[in-house]
């Protein structure tokens, strides 16, 4: 009686399997036919069979706990989700990968969390290690549409608009409750001037949050954080340069950081819409920044600049902020008084740099 039925449970279960496919549109006769988009039935029948999969079914036991009739928590299973690394789940998430709900119950649950991405990533970016719930300063703060546009773009020209400076400014207000400023979002290929350009990397630093959020690991070699040190210690080798010196620094700060953006969007390749490939590959969340990649092939030429500079700078063909010849650092003048607090002023057009 218990052979008989299972055997009649496991018919129930193909038949049902079956009757999903076959209700899916036919879709192209070829596989090359088929893109991201509403599930066709080779992409439907193809899903039927990934639920099986192991790392399928570890998800779904995930799932399931969180997303019932009485109680759904969308930014825990896009977490969730996430740290899984499929293609296949990263596709129906971000709405590349439509009517598939029929296929399974974790395809449902994640067709349905969809919508919620400006939710989870509000959440996710305003609460900081530790917290349980979003504190209250938080609440102004909601992913922007655009945003989410961008990372889905599969035009650089698209994503390159992104302001990077402006996104780790309200960060770092989230975190820290530091006001943002309309001054901390220069605009494109004003970023690294001559005066701010160490602030600027300040603010980049918070973006790291983002990147996380979106299921990439900041950690090793290939990882946010070793590329952002990289950046970090580049601008800085250019401190004490002074004049056209410091003004050629400055573009080579610009090259380097699109190359850095570059990468990324080689990396959120996962999150555009393209043709569908194996279903059970894995997205490369550890791997944004290659040493074969853009980045770190731009940083390894401008290092050979800062070399050079540096030589010439030894020699004296390049005055430095300590010589006397140098226009831009003239003597102090030890017999001047202090002004009065009448005399001081301040220019308002400079942000304020915040201590971190």
């Amino acid at each position: 009686m218990f052979a008989e039925t299972r055997a009649a449970s496991l018919q129930q279960a193909i038949e049902s399997e079956r009757i999903v496919v076959i209700s899916a549109p036919l879709g192209g006769t070829s596989q090359r036919d088929d893109v991201e988009g509403p599930a066709t039935q080779r992409v439907i029948k193809a899903l039927v069979e990934l639920r099986h999969h192991p790392f399928m079914r570890d998800l779904e036991q995930e799932l399931l706990p969180i997303w019932t009739p009485a109680e759904r928590y969308p930014a825990e299973v896009f977490r969730v989700a996430l740290a899984t690394r499929s293609v296949t789940c990263i596709a129906i998430l971000f709405g590349n990968l439509l009517g598939v709900r029929d296929a399974g119950p974790v395809f449902s649950i994640l067709e349905q969390t969809a919508p919620d991405r400006s939710y989870y990533f509000s959440v996710k970016l305003s609460m900081s290690e530790g917290d349980t719930d979003r504190p209250d300063h938080t609440r102004w703060f909601t992913y922007p549409t655009y945003l989410d546009r961008a990372v889905k773009s599969p035009d650089f020209a698209v994503f390159s608009k992104i302001n990077l400076f402006e996104l780790g400014a309200q960060i770092r207000q989230l975190k820290q409750e530091i006001l943002a400023s309309p001054l901390d979002a220069p605009a494109l290929g004003t970023e690294f001037n001559a005066e701010h350009f160490i602030y600027h990397v300040t603010l980049l630093s918070f973006v790291s949050s983002w990147i996380e959020a979106l299921g990439f690991s900041l950690l090793g070699k290939a990882g946010f954080g070793a590329a952002f040190t990289a950046l970090s210690s580049f601008c800085q080798n250019g401190v004490h340069y002074r004049g056209s010196v410091l003004d050629s620094h400055v573009l080579n700060m610009r090259r380097l950081y699109q190359a850095m953006l570059l990468d990324m969007h080689a990396s959120f390749q996962c999150f555009c819409p393209r043709r569908l490939s194996d279903f059970d590959q894995l997205a490369e969340m550890d791997s944004m920044f290659l040493i074969t990649g853009s980045f770190y092939s731009m940083h390894r030429l401008l290092r050979e600049d800062i070399t050079h500079l540096n030589r010439l700078s030894r020699l004296g063909v390049i005055a430095s902020p300590s010589s006397p010849s140098s226009s831009h650092a003239p003597p102090a003048d030890l017999t001047r008084k202090r002004p009065r607090p009448q005399e001081l002023t301040y220019d308002h057009s400079v942000p304020r740099l915040n201590v971190l």
